[in-house]
C-alpha cells in the first residue's frame, strides 16, 4: 500500500506461499511492481472528497479479492484501503518502518489486529505490537572493498556537494567509491568532474576508482561489497545497511516529517553501531574525521551491528501464523 511495500512483498513472498495483490497509487510503485497483481487507485488525491471516493473504490476491490488480511506500510494510499478493510471486517496488519509513527499508522493503529515496527515504539498498544525490524533482502557476501554514498531515492544536494568537495581526501581511504547521486544532480556533478573521467561512469582520482551513477538497481549485490557507507537515514536504508553490517555515517534529512530520520539514526548511534552528523553541522574536517574513524574501527562497529535485532521477515511470518492468518 506504499512505495516501500514492494520491498516488503519481495522479502516475504517466497515464505508466504500465498497469492498477493498490491494496491497502490498512480506513482512509482505502478512501474516497479512486476511480479504480482497490481491494482491502481487512480482517483486518489490528497483531499477529503478524493479520499472518500477512494474508500468506496477500495471497498469494491477488497470485496472482489476477498483477502485473508490487508498488510499496510503507511503513506497516503493506506488511508482509504485501511479504512475499507476495517469497514469490511478484514484483519488489518500494519508495518511502521520509522522510529516516529506516521499520521496514517497512528490513526489506523487502534483498529489493527497486529502492528510490526522497525524500531522500538512505545506509543502503540503493546498487546498487539511487535518489534520486528524491517524486512530486507537476503544477505549476500562478498569481499568488502567499497565506500557507498547515497542520499535516498531523490539524491541529496548537501551530501553530493560534500563528496565533491572532499574527493581527494576520500581517495586516501583505500576504498573504491560508489557514488549514487540521484537523477537531479547527476549531470551537474559529472560535468564538474570531467577531468577525472575514464569511461561512461568511471572516474579515477589518485588511482582510486570512483563510479558515479544516478541510481542503481542492484542494491543487494552492491551492499555485499560495501565496507562503509554515507547515507540519509530513511527506515529502509538503515535496515539494509544494518542487516549487511555496514558501519555508516548517517546524515538525516532535516525536513523529514516529525524529524523521524534523526530518531532513526539516533537508535543506531545509541547502540554504538554507526555515526551521525546533522546537515547543519557538516564541515569538511568533521566529515573526514568521522569516515576515518568508521574505516579504522570497522570491527567494533560490526560487532555492535550484529547485536541489533534481525530476522524481521521470520518474526512477521511467525506472528501471522500464530494468528491463523497464513
Amino acid at each position: 500500500l506504499h512505495n516501500h511495500a514492494q520491498k516488503f512483498i519481495n522479502r516475504i513472498y517466497d515464505k508466504l506461499k500465498e497469492e498477493i495483490c498490491f494496491i497502490g497509487g498512480d506513482r512509482l510503485e505502478k512501474v516497479m511492481i512486476k511480479n504480482y497483481e497490481f491494482i491502481c487507485l487512480p482517483s486518489l488525491k490528497r483531499n477529503l472528497l478524493s479520499i472518500i471516493v477512494s474508500i468506496f473504490e477500495a471497498r469494491t476491490i477488497l470485496k472482489k479479492l476477498k483477502p485473508k488480511f490487508v498488510f499496510a506500510t503507511g503513506g497516503y494510499i493506506t488511508i482509504p484501503v485501511g479504512i475499507a478493510s476495517i469497514t469490511l471486517g478484514l484483519p488489518l496488519i500494519l508495518l511502521e518502518q520509522n522510529s516516529i509513527p506516521g499520521k496514517t499508522n497512528r490513526f489506523l493503529a487502534k483498529f489493527a489486529k497486529l502492528i510490526f515496527t522497525g524500531y522500538p515504539i512505545a506509543s502503540f498498544s503493546q498487546k498487539k505490537t511487535f518489534f520486528s525490524g524491517n524486512p530486507v533482502a537476503e544477505i549476500l557476501h562478498d569481499k568488502k572493498t567499497k565506500l557507498l554514498v547515497f542520499g535516498g531515492s531523490q539524491g541529496s544536494k548537501a551530501i553530493n556537494e560534500l563528496i565533491k568537495n572532499n574527493l581527494t581526501e576520500l581517495s586516501t581511504l583505500g576504498l573504491e567509491i560508489i557514488w549514487i547521486t540521484g537523477e537531479k544532480t547527476y549531470e551537474s556533478i559529472t560535468n564538474d568532474l570531467t577531468k577525472y573521467k575514464n569511461n561512461e561512469n568511471l572516474y579515477i582520482l589518485n588511482k582510486t576508482n570512483i563510479e558515479i551513477c544516478p541510481f542503481r538497481n542492484d542494491i543487494p549485490e552492491l551492499l555485499a561489497k560495501t565496507k562503509i557507507a554515507i547515507s540519509r537515514s530513511g527506515a529502509m536504508s538503515i535496515s539494509e545497511l544494518t542487516e549487511n553490517c555496514i558501519p555508516t555515517l548517517y546524515i538525516p534529512y532535516p525536513y523529514a516529517t516529525d524529524d523521524h530520520q534523526t530518531f532513526n539514526a539516533k537508535y543506531i548511534v545509541d547502540n554504538q553501531a554507526g555515526e551521525m552528523i546533522f546537515e547543519k553541522d557538516l564541515n569538511n574536517a568533521v566529515f573526514i574525521k568521522t569516515l576515518i574513524k568508521l574505516n579504522n574501527s570497522i570491527n567494533t562497529y560490526q560487532t555492535a551491528l550484529k547485536k541489533l535485532p534481525n530476522n524481521a521477515t521470520g518474526i512477521i511470518i511467525d506472528k501471522l501464523k500464530q494468528k491463523g492468518l497464513i
